[in-house]
C-alpha cells in the first residue's frame, strides 16, 4: 500500500501534470516514512520546502513524525520549534517520537501553551514511564487522567495497567471500571513475569470463564504460549497438551506449541 501510494504521488505530478497541495503531503510524507523501499525520505522535505508548504502546520505535524521514526528527534524538535501555534496533534508527535527514541522529556503543555492534553497523549506517556521505570512520573500521569476524567477512556487504563504492571503492582487491575481483552492479556502475562505462574494461571481461568460472557474477551496466542510455559514449568504437562491440541490456531502456531510441550 505504501509503496503503491508513492507512485500514484509520482506519477500525479509527472505524468498528470497536478501539483500537490498540503493536504496530499500531509498523507505522503507518513507513507515515505514507513516504505523501506523510498531511501531518499529527507528529500521529501526539500520538496516540501520548494513547494512553499513548510509553514503549514498538518505537513510539519507529519514532517516532525517522520523525522522521530528516523530517529532523529532533535530534528523534529527543531521543526516544532517553527510551528505557529502548536496544537494537540502537534505536541502529541513530538511526545510519541521523544518516547519511543527514549528521550522522555518533561513537556510543559498545560497552561504555557494552552493546549490540554487528550487521552492519546497519556496513552503515549504511560509506557514511556514503564519504560525508564519512572513510577513517580507515571503517578503522576495516573493522577493527571483521574483529576482530568481520562481514567474513564478504557485504552488510558489498559496504558496504566500495563505500567503498573511492569511496576509489580497488580492489585490496580481489581480497581478497573470494566474490563477488555487488552488488559486481561496484559495482567495475565505481568503475573507469570513476576513470577506469580498460580495467580496466572487463576487469572486465565477467570477470563476464559469471564469471555463466555462478554463478547471479544479471549486470550491471545502470545497468553496461550506464555500459559502453556507456566503448565510445562510446573509439570502440569496434561493440561498444557490439552490446551494446545484444543487451540484453533493457524501460521503453524499450534505445532509450535506442542513442540514446546515434548521440550518439558
Amino acid at each position: 500500500m505504501d509503496k503503491e501510494a508513492l507512485r500514484l504521488f509520482a506519477q500525479m505530478e509527472a505524468e498528470a501534470g497536478f501539483v500537490p497541495c498540503e493536504t496530499t503531503m500531509a498523507n505522503v510524507l507518513p507513507k515515505c516514512a514507513l516504505s523501506k523501499a523510498f531511501a531518499d525520505k529527507e528529500a521529501m522535505h526539500g520538496y516540501v520546502v520548494k513547494r512553499g508548504m513548510a509553514g503549514n502546520r498538518f505537513v510539519q505535524n507529519t514532517l516532525m513524525d517522520m523525522y522521530a521514526r528516523l530517529g532523529k528527534t532533535d530534528v523534529a524538535r527543531r521543526i516544532f520549534g517553527m510551528v505557529d501555534l502548536p496544537d494537540i496533534v502537534s505536541w502529541n508527535t513530538l511526545i510519541t517520537g521523544s518516547v519511543v527514541q527514549g528521550h522522555m522529556q518533561q513537556q510543559e503543555e498545560d497552561g504555557v501553551t494552552g493546549v490540554v492534553p487528550n487521552a492519546i497523549t497519556l496513552m503515549t506517556l504511560l509506557p514511556g514511564c514503564a519504560i525508564l521505570a519512572a513510577p513517580a512520573r507515571g503517578k503522576e500521569v495516573h493522577g493527571y487522567a483521574v483529576r482530568h476524567a481520562l481514567d474513564t477512556d478504557m485504552a488510558v487504563w489498559s496504558a496504566l495497567v500495563d505500567m503498573y504492571a511492569k511496576y509489580g503492582c497488580l492489585a490496580v487491575f481489581d480497581r478497573l471500571p470494566r474490563r477488555d481483552n487488552i488488559t486481561w492479556n496484559i495482567l495475565i502475562m505481568a503475573y507469570g513475569m513476576h513470577g506469580l505462574g498460580g495467580e496466572a494461571m487463576a487469572l486465565f481461568n477467570r477470563m476464559t470463564t469471564s469471555g463466555k460472557c462478554d463478547h471479544g474477551v479471549e486470550p491471545t496466542p502470545d497468553v496461550h504460549a506464555f500459559v502453556v510455559d507456566i503448565l510445562g514449568c510446573a509439570g502440569r504437562l496434561e493440561e498444557a497438551y490439552a490446551m494446545v491440541t484444543s487451540m484453533e490456531l493457524g501460521n503453524g502456531f499450534g505445532s509450535n506449541q506442542l513442540q514446546r510441550v515434548n521440550h518439558y
